[in-house]
């Protein structure tokens, strides 16, 4: 079985792709959290003003 490891450096660090993995999922959700949030706040708002 053949793997090969690459790594991403960034000047003198070197970052692993399994590390870069778990950093673009992490903000992936942070993001989705945050839309998601002032979507349902946005909707609460524009509710509150029709009553």
């Amino acid at each position: 079985m053949f793997l090969t490891i690459l790594a991403i450096s960034f000047g003198e660090l070197e970052v692993s792709n399994s590390t870069v993995g778990i950093l673009i999922g992490i903000t992936v959700f942070t993001f989705a959290a945050v839309a998601l949030s002032s979507i349902k706040l946005i909707q609460s708002f524009l509710q509150s003003e029709d009553n």
